[in-house]
């Protein structure tokens, strides 16, 4: 993944981020909100993850590539559940915004995913 590229996907979170913190601080509950922002750095960083563990794949083994991925793959899975127990202390409201934020850069893929559906991808 070029730099550029990288560097668009993590504002789409942010934005995406702070749109969903103020909507969830205005209708649901601020510590939502604040859940959400507090969740966002998690987020960018899982997505830094995956990215970094796919960059530079195309000289390495089949079985090299997945245990690189499955790896940071378990990574990103044990610092989200740390995350979100850590998270609980604050409340239910909260935890579930951190939960929304940890979930953002997955809600990137949904707009490529619509562009490559319609046929603009």
């Amino acid at each position: 993944m070029k730099f550029t590229d990288f560097k668009n996907r993590v504002v789409q979170i942010v934005v995406f981020g702070l749109i969903t913190a103020a909507l969830g601080y205005l209708f649901v509950d601020h510590r939502f909100g604040i859940g959400v922002i507090a969740g966002l750095p998690f987020s960018i960083f899982n997505f830094w993850l995956v990215a970094s563990a796919v960059e530079g794949l195309e000289g390495e083994s089949p079985r090299r590539s997945q245990n690189r991925f499955m790896l940071r793959s378990f990574l990103r899975m044990f610092i989200s559940m740390a995350v979100l127990f850590i998270s609980i202390k604050w409340g239910i409201y909260f935890m579930l915004g951190v939960a929304m934020g940890l979930i953002l850069q997955m809600l990137t893929y949904f707009k490529d995913a619509v562009k490559l559906l319609s046929g603009k991808g």
